[in-house]
């Protein structure tokens, strides 16, 4: 038995032996064959061990096994598996260069020519093509736009943390700077040139192939790609029969739940598509909390002979976050954490209110969009694609007007808790007559009445509340609001294309694309946080007297979005038009290893602007020509 028990015992001490020499560190720098590549993925196959490449595309990882594999991942590039064996506590697999992957879309059916998707080691473009399947894979409970955190050329950020207030740059350019089509449709904003991510969330489920090609790309429109295009291609209603149900878990009680359902191609030549998905969650960012909602509906009929298609889809993504929009200094967030820990999570927009969480920053929007495309196969050599589009915008950011002695509700003292949060409630107590003390302030503060009210405005220090032409007047009374500022519009626009093969290797292209969008800005009182009303004098033809206003609205989402609510406005309203025509033309050219291509494009654009705050009616600027 004795002998037995030493057996055991250098048998076991030989296992541990055995483990711990076996443990040692896999190192190496993964390159495209140029240059280093920044953030790749590298696993060791079998196991959760994983670790990114930094800046120098280096990299690595502490592997429990004397032997094995690593696979290293990069969107854009083939996945590359690796084998090791640690000698002496360390195997270094050295330099290691990808292969850009095929672009080739093979899973994915386009038909339409509208749709600008550079073709797999064809189009001499820089371009990086991401699939279904990646996205499912990848993304996980992350925004859409970060699927392209590792795409070359491509940074990607979180910008206030708040869900959906993402921002993409490209080589440098920022959003104004690159097209984003879906289904090649434009969708950047026509006033700007913005793309506001929250309004696109629902993308992330209904996306068949996101390609991203950095720089001047094979975009036939004339849109502001000089910084690159992004191209969404959504499905289509002739995917394949099926359906499916998934749920999806994160932190900071992230959740999500999905179903869809395909019918498949008929054989009356009809087909249907249908997703539905909901997510809510607290989000990383304290006071973030949102809710979103997402529905795609496609309908399709194909002709016997293939010479028609028709498709149309409807899809949207109502939702509202709370946001974190005042910036904090690093030593802002070490306040609220520690030196060595900074509070990162800290958001000096949020507090309480009646023991409940609130924050007066808030986005609230709903953008569905309908597409109808037709695409005629004339001929062999001969294609006409069409899409007739319209997408309606609804929703607002809100925000805090007015202020308390010259203070504002995010000042770093007057309305501080010792956490760093923000005592709404000691706002909605001044402004409904009480005293309280306002920290930089000498003092109890009490506010007095303005014709028997608590009347709150827009002026943020100690101008009048009576009349905005006499600002020296010292009565203290503004108190603080939530308003929202509403850019709504209605966008209509057609896109059409003829596809010629003039021989086996020139192809031409040529079309036009025509747009109207009319926006609509104006402000709306929200919440009085304890006022009795709100008194605007921003309206010229009602100039000295002003307004005073007694009605406010909800931060709600809007789903019907056909309703023109007639609201009352305050501070500014304005409406701007927008009339864009223009023509397109490519000629490629294509034989064996060749490829080229040449592209032009016109258009004529026209911006309008009608405002009846700030001038008369009778006043010639109150529309520009």
């Amino acid at each position: 038995m004795k002998k037995m028990k030493n057996w055991l015992l250098t048998g076991l001490f030989f296992m541990i032996v055995s483990t711990v020499f076996s443990q040692g560190k896999v190192t190496g720098t993964i390159t495209d064959g140029t240059g280093s590549l920044p953030g790749a993925n590298v696993q060791i196959k079998g196991s959760t061990t994983a670790t990114s490449t930094d800046f120098d595309g280096k990299f690595t990882l502490n592997s429990t096994t004397s032997t094995g594999e690593i696979v290293i991942s990069y969107l854009g590039y083939e996945n590359k598996t690796v084998k090791f064996t640690v000698n002496g506590g360390t195997a270094n697999v050295g330099t290691i260069a990808l292969s850009s992957n095929s672009n080739e879309l093979s899973e994915i059916v386009v038909k339409s020519t509208v749709v600008d998707i550079a073709k797999d080691r064809k189009t001499p473009v820089a371009v990086s093509t991401i699939k279904a399947a990646e996205i499912k894979e990848k993304l996980g409970t992350q925004e859409f736009p970060e699927i392209l955190r590792n795409t070359p050329s491509v940074y990607v950020t979180k910008s206030g943390g708040g869900f959906g207030d993402s921002r993409i740059n490209i080589r440098g350019f920022n959003q104004n700077n690159i097209a984003v089509m879906i289904n090649g449709m434009p969708v950047n904003d026509m006033e700007n040139g913005s793309v506001y991510w929250s309004n696109w969330a629902g993308l992330s489920d209904v996306t068949s192939a996101m390609q991203v090609q950095r720089g001047l790309g094979s975009s036939k429109l004339a849109t502001p790609s000089v910084g690159g295009t992004i191209n969404v291609v959504t499905k289509s209603s002739d995917m394949k029969e099926g359906g499916s149900v998934s749920s999806g878990f994160g932190n900071g009680r992230n959740f999500k739940i999905q179903g869809s359902y395909n019918t498949g191609k008929l054989s009356n030549g009809l087909s249907a598509s249908v997703l539905l998905s909901q997510t809510m969650g607290d989000g990383y960012v304290d006071g973030t909390k949102f809710e979103g909602s997402n529905y795609f509906i496609a309908l399709g009929y194909s002709t016997k002979n293939d010479k028609h298609d028709f498709q149309l889809t409807v899809t949207g993504a109502p939702q509202w976050h709370n946001q974190r929009s005042t910036a904090s200094t690093i030593a802002v967030y070490q306040q609220y954490g520690s030196l060595d820990k900074p509070n990162i999570r800290y958001n000096a927009d949020t507090g309480y209110l009646n023991g409940e969480e609130y924050n007066i920053r808030k986005n609230y929007y709903h953008k569905p969009i309908a597409a109808f495309n037709w695409d005629y196969k004339i001929n062999e050599t001969t294609k006409l694609s069409s899409v007739l589009y319209a997408s309606m915008g609804r929703g607002a950011g809100a925000s805090a007007t007015g202020g308390i002695k010259g203070k504002g509700y995010n000042d770093v003292l007057a309305f501080r808790r010792p956490d760093g949060l923000i005592d709404y409630d000691k706002i909605v107590a001044y402004n409904s007559g009480q005293t309280v003390t306002i920290g930089g302030l000498t003092g109890p503060q009490t506010r007095t009445k303005i014709g028997g009210v608590y009347q709150n405005s827009s002026y943020f220090n100690t101008s009048s509340n009576i009349n905005d032409y006499n600002p020296s007047t010292n009565i203290n009374t503004s108190g603080i609001s939530q308003t929202s500022s509403i850019n709504s519009h209605d966008w209509y626009g057609a896109v059409i294309n003829l596809n010629k093969k003039l021989s086996e290797t020139l192809t031409l292209d040529f079309g036009i694309d025509a747009r109207t969008y009319t926006g609509y800005h104006f402000t709306v009182v929200n919440d009085l946080l304890g006022g009795d009303e709100y008194y605007d004098n921003f309206i010229a033809a009602q100039k000295p007297a002003g307004r005073h206003l007694t009605t406010t609205y909800p931060t709600d989402v809007q789903w019907n979005v056909f309703d023109k609510k007639n609201y009352d406005k305050v501070s500014f309203n304005s409406t701007g038009k927008v009339r864009w025509y223009g023509a397109f033309t490519q000629l490629e050219y294509s034989k064996n290893d060749l490829t080229a291509f040449v592209q032009g494009a016109i258009s004529q654009q026209g911006f309008k602007r009608e405002d009846d705050f700030v001038y008369l009616p009778t006043d010639p600027l109150a529309s520009t020509s």
